[in-house]
Protein backbone atom coordinates (compact mmCIF):
# COMPACT_ATOMS: atom_id res chain seq x y z
CA UNK A 1 0.00 0.00 0.00
CA UNK A 2 1.09 3.49 -1.05
CA UNK A 3 -0.30 6.74 0.22
CA UNK A 4 0.01 9.92 -1.09
CA UNK A 5 -1.49 13.12 0.43
CA UNK A 6 -3.39 15.05 -2.09
CA UNK A 7 -6.17 17.76 -2.46
CA UNK A 8 -9.05 16.85 -4.18
CA UNK A 9 -11.65 19.79 -5.15
CA UNK A 10 -13.11 19.94 -1.48
CA UNK A 11 -9.79 20.20 -0.24
CA UNK A 12 -6.90 17.61 1.60
CA UNK A 13 -7.96 13.73 1.04
CA UNK A 14 -5.19 10.50 0.80
CA UNK A 15 -4.51 8.55 -2.67
CA UNK A 16 -3.82 5.23 -1.51
CA UNK A 17 -2.94 2.63 -4.30
CA UNK A 18 -2.88 -0.75 -3.35
CA UNK A 19 -2.47 -4.45 -5.70
CA UNK A 20 -4.74 -7.13 -4.31
CA UNK A 21 -5.57 -10.23 -5.57
CA UNK A 22 -9.26 -9.94 -7.38
CA UNK A 23 -10.66 -12.73 -4.75
CA UNK A 24 -10.02 -10.09 -2.01
CA UNK A 25 -11.80 -7.22 -3.84
CA UNK A 26 -14.97 -7.63 -2.03
CA UNK A 27 -13.36 -7.50 1.62
CA UNK A 28 -11.09 -4.42 0.96
CA UNK A 29 -14.19 -2.73 -0.42
CA UNK A 30 -15.96 -3.65 2.51
CA UNK A 31 -12.66 -2.35 4.62
CA UNK A 32 -13.03 0.74 2.64
CA UNK A 33 -16.83 1.56 3.05
CA UNK A 34 -16.38 0.60 6.56
CA UNK A 35 -14.20 3.43 7.43
CA UNK A 36 -15.05 5.77 4.71
CA UNK A 37 -18.63 5.33 3.40
CA UNK A 38 -17.97 8.15 0.73
CA UNK A 39 -14.71 7.93 -0.94
CA UNK A 40 -14.35 7.26 -3.90
CA UNK A 41 -12.41 4.16 -5.05
CA UNK A 42 -11.39 2.46 -8.42
CA UNK A 43 -10.39 -0.31 -9.51
CA UNK A 44 -8.16 -1.44 -12.49
CA UNK A 45 -6.71 -5.04 -13.53
CA UNK A 46 -3.05 -5.18 -13.28
CA UNK A 47 -0.87 -7.43 -15.85
CA UNK A 48 2.00 -6.87 -14.46
CA UNK A 49 3.59 -5.98 -11.43
CA UNK A 50 7.75 -5.95 -10.26
CA UNK A 51 9.64 -5.16 -7.16
CA UNK A 52 7.71 -3.62 -4.06
CA UNK A 53 6.36 -5.40 -0.91
CA UNK A 54 4.21 -7.91 -1.02
CA UNK A 55 2.03 -9.61 1.80
CA UNK A 56 3.21 -13.40 2.04
CA UNK A 57 -0.38 -14.20 3.53
CA UNK A 58 -3.77 -13.23 3.86
CA UNK A 59 -3.14 -11.28 7.24
CA UNK A 60 -1.34 -8.81 5.18
CA UNK A 61 -4.88 -7.38 3.69
CA UNK A 62 -6.80 -8.02 7.50
CA UNK A 63 -7.27 -4.19 7.72
CA UNK A 64 -4.73 -2.19 5.10
CA UNK A 65 -7.07 1.06 6.06
CA UNK A 66 -5.79 0.56 10.20
CA UNK A 67 -2.42 2.83 9.67
CA UNK A 68 -5.16 5.54 9.15
CA UNK A 69 -7.70 4.84 11.91
CA UNK A 70 -6.83 7.32 14.76
CA UNK A 71 -7.29 5.63 18.28
CA UNK A 72 -8.83 2.18 17.07
CA UNK A 73 -7.32 -0.67 17.25
CA UNK A 74 -8.20 -3.97 14.69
Amino acid sequence: MTSVDANGSLGPVNVIFTVINRRDLDKVIETINSFAPKAFYSVEEVREVSEGVFPISQEGFKNPLRLFRQGKED
